[in-house]
């Protein structure tokens, strides 16, 4: 988000830019499986 932010002190990401660039990738089934596993040991 950092990358994305704009403003001096305060960080300031405008909802566009996250829409627009923020992206999350399409995990594999066994790699959900290892995040749903830590998450549930959390």
């Amino acid at each position: 988000m950092e990358a994305l932010a704009t403003g001096s002190i305060m960080l300031d990401v405008k909802k566009d830019d996250l829409k627009n660039n923020l992206y999350f990738p399409m995990l594999e089934v066994n790699e959900l499986k290892i995040m749903k596993d830590f998450i549930n040991q959390q």
